[in-house]
């Protein structure tokens, strides 16, 4: 589903996309829910990692963050997550803001990664043009984030992708650069 279509969706009674896809997990899951409550949970399963707050290198409206960021802090207007999220992470954006972006950071795990990765960067570069202050995060902002910050830094300023990516592991190595080598290939394919 295009990613733009999540800002607009809605169901009955008072549903937004997220919600509904929520509603589908369950019903694919039997209707348990699954590791940490998800996809039910108020806010999704945190790793241990320090809190992550970077502005993107090309672009200081896109800040890379994960889990732990503070939407507020970060003067945040819309999000990109790329990974689960709770019910309530990231609830002080407006819903009509907030994209999710499934991508599981496992090589071998996602059926249309170039899809995805494609799609979440064009995301990025549409609510920037709407003048938004955007958060980019995964769970860890370590792998996920910097693929799509790439793809993004080479929408926009046509920079080759592994000069991209190498300046993200530039900016990100201090906070524990682990980008997949699926993610890698993904980005320097596109």
């Amino acid at each position: 589903m295009p990613l733009a279509w999540q800002r607009v969706v809605h169901g009955w009674p008072r549903r937004r996309a997220a919600d509904l896809i929520r509603l589908s997990v369950l019903t694919a899951q039997g209707g348990q829910p699954g590791q940490g409550g998800w996809p039910g949970c108020a806010r999704a399963p945190r790793q241990r990692v320090a809190p992550l707050m970077q502005a993107h290198p090309h672009d200081p409206g896109v800040i890379l963050g994960n889990l732990h960021t503070d939407a507020a802090a970060a003067r945040a207007t819309a999000v990109i997550s790329l990974c689960r999220v709770g019910c309530n992470d990231f609830d002080d954006v407006p819903v009509a803001n907030r994209v999710g972006a499934w991508l599981v950071d496992q090589p071998g795990a996602n059926a249309h990664p170039h899809f995805v990765v494609d799609q979440a960067a064009r995301m990025l570069l549409e609510l920037r043009k709407e003048g938004h202050v955007v958060l980019l995060h995964c769970a860890a902002g370590q792998s996920r984030t910097p693929a799509v910050a790439a793809r993004y830094t080479t929408l926009t300023t046509g920079t080759p992708a592994r000069v991209a990516l190498a300046e993200l592991r530039g900016l990100l190595d201090t906070h524990g650069w682990t980008l997949n080598p699926e993610l890698r290939q993904v980005v320097e394919q596109l």
